[in-house]
């Protein structure tokens, strides 16, 4: 069985592994770490390609740094990632130690046709690794831009909507079929992104925080006019493309409880100087 893996920072020494396996996987993932630690994952919802798994580990700097390996098992079976990797490693920093944080942003691209034109669509992901291995990342913070869904515009009952006056677009109201068909191209968008090797590898060995922008959702979300802003389809677009996102994002106990989608996040216990802080400011309306 294949997955699609994703290792998070969450807050304080929590990290999460997020695991995106097929819906007919019903028991409990484990996930095992190199310490001897062993996680059940909880299931967390379903997309329309799977079931989305997250398992929490609680782990605290040390007096030297580590190199923690993880994998994840069912039952006696390690999972494998579409290349056929069975265990990954990640660096975490020692108490006291001057982290490196690596940033990255606007990594996809506007269109397949775009990607297909350009003659290595991946090398700066490649680049990323090579510097990794020279000298591991202690995070990755996603600015925005991940995945460019631009495209949901030109969806099969959105292109028409487009060619509507604007009385017409308020007033059209979209269908459980189409809301089925946004669910879908989100859901396909990531794991086509995410699931490409070189961008999963470090996915899995750098933990991540992940925020979003506009073209997460469509392009121009958040600056246009009233129409078509608050057009229902609009914020069927937006609701749906929040919540693909937050899942990969593991941000699942800010958004949801606290009404909003700010987020803020602090690296701060393994040196001072080290504290930093990233507002994301797009709200799915």
């Amino acid at each position: 069985m294949s997955s699609s893996f994703l290792l998070g920072y969450e807050h304080g020494d929590c990290y999460t592994v997020c695991l995106l396996a097929d819906v007919g996987l019903i028991a409990a993932p484990v996930l095992e770490l190199s310490s001897g630690t062993l996680v059940s994952f909880t299931a967390v919802d379903e997309t329309p390609s799977g079931r989305f798994w997250r398992a929490e580990a609680i782990l605290p700097p040390g007096p030297a740094a580590q190199m923690v390996t993880y994998r994840i098992t069912l039952g006696a079976v390690p999972l494998a990632d579409r290349a056929g990797r069975f265990k990954w490693s990640f660096h975490l920093p020692a108490a006291g130690e001057s982290a490196r944080l690596a940033y990255a942003a606007c990594t996809g691209f506007s269109s397949q046709a775009v990607a297909a034109a350009t003659a290595d669509p991946y090398a700066l992901w490649r680049k990323l690794a090579a510097e990794h291995a020279a000298a591991p990342f202690a995070l990755l913070r996603m600015g925005g831009d991940q995945l460019y869904a631009d495209a949901v515009l030109g969806l099969p009952g959105v292109r028409e909507w487009t060619e509507k006056s604007h009385a017409a677009m308020l007033a059209c109201k979209p269908s459980a079929q189409l809301i089925a068909r946004l669910d879908c191209f989100y859901d396909e968008l990531y794991r086509e992104r995410w699931s490409q090797p070189d961008t999963a590898l470090m996915l899995a060995s750098i933990p991540s925080v992940i925020m979003w922008d506009d073209h997460d959702i469509v392009d121009g979300w958040g600056s246009h006019d009233d129409v078509p802003q608050n057009t229902p389809l609009y914020r069927a677009i937006s609701r749906t493309a929040a919540n693909r996102s937050l899942l990969d994002s593991a941000q699942l106990t800010l958004g949801p409880h606290e009404g909003h989608f700010a987020l803020g996040f602090d690296f701060a216990d393994f040196r001072s100087s080290s504290w930093t802080t990233a507002p994301g400011a797009r709200s799915p309306g």
